[in-house]
């Protein structure tokens, strides 16, 4: 049997990784944390912090000599640094897995997070990774895919409620229709064992036979745990993330599904159902019938100034020196 500290025991433990790898996506604020919370609380499983790896940490996969110049790249990300990985280790795990620089310090990476916590099987959990799931699919061969869908009222209400994410809805409504336009790409040409879908609504109304049939997608037999992730060991989140995440540690709940009945514009509904009527329907969410006055103009309106607040942001850099903080 080969040994971890092994240049043979290290292509092992790749590839055990790679083998057992999996992927949860889906537009931000749809339920990814919570799905991740589910999942990690099996005991064979675990799933670090959201990495962004594809998405923000070597968006575009530009030209690197090696693994120790991606590695060192990935580092200068804050989110990398609170895993707390052993240098050596993540480089020689990307070297033993044959892959090109990025993708190879990415499964170097998880190879190690997953010994660290000595467990069977790692998943990773970045909203973002929604637009490279061909790449990954390729690169990973053997990965699994779960996306979960949320009401895009509901979504656009937690986007517009979190104090990260901007205050113009148009972004909300073109990151939930980008998502699912996605989806029904992928979900037509990917086989059914290796991409599924699960609406958050039938999630949390009803965890054990969702939770079942994930587990049974993903190749695990279905523990109990799974149920309550507020038990679980191992959060899944960095202490900057702490207030967005707390609800990840309360056991499952239902009240969020319909708070956008309540505590959403009307203006935002009409908007939200004149954008995405058609795939709320085809994927079972009931329109409200709400309606405002030129709701094609105020949409447009508020595409207008989500391009601005966007350019502003670039120009000062915000987004940049929050990510390498």
């Amino acid at each position: 049997m080969s040994q971890p500290g092994t240049a043979s025991g290290r292509v092992s433990s790749v590839q055990q990784t790679c083998e057992g790898l999996f992927f949860i996506v889906g537009c931000g604020r749809s339920g990814t944390s919570l799905l991740q919370a589910m999942v990690s609380s099996h005991p064979d499983v675990i799933v670090p912090i959201e990495t962004k790896f594809f998405s923000v940490v070597s968006p575009g996969h530009e030209e690197v000599p090696d693994v120790s110049a991606a590695w060192a790249h990935a580092k200068r990300f804050w989110w990398i640094r609170e895993l707390e990985l052993d240098d050596a280790r993540v480089i020689d795990g990307a070297q033993a897995s044959g892959l090109a620089p990025w993708p190879a310090v990415f499964v170097g990476m998880l190879t190690e997070f997953r010994e660290s916590h000595e467990k069977a099987r790692v998943g990773e959990k970045s909203p973002g990774h929604m637009r490279n799931v061909p790449s990954l699919a390729s690169w990973f061969p053997n990965a699994r895919f779960i996306h979960i869908v949320r009401d895009p009222r509901a979504v656009c209400l937690s986007f517009l409620n979190a104090d990260f994410a901007g205050n113009h809805i148009a972004r909300h409504i073109r990151a939930w229709r980008n998502s699912i336009d996605r989806h029904l790409r992928y979900a037509e040409r990917m086989p059914d064992d290796r991409y599924t879908m699960v609406r958050y609504e039938d999630l949390v109304r009803d965890p054990e036979p969702e939770m079942r049939r994930l587990a049974d997608f993903l190749g695990l037999a279905f523990d109990p745990a799974m149920l309550d992730p507020s038990k679980r060991e191992h959060k899944g989140f960095g202490e900057r993330q702490a207030q967005h995440m707390t609800n990840t540690l309360k056991p499952v709940f239902t009240s969020s599904i319909d708070k956008w009945k309540t505590a959403m514009k009307r203006e935002h509904v009409a908007m939200v159902e004149h954008a995405l009527g058609e795939r709320m329907r085809r994927l079972g969410y009931e329109l409200s019938g709400a309606s405002v006055a030129m709701v094609g103009a105020r949409l447009a309106g508020s595409e207008a100034a989500d391009a601005c607040a966007r350019a502003w942001a670039r120009v000062t850099g915000k987004t940049k020196r929050r990510q390498e903080g």
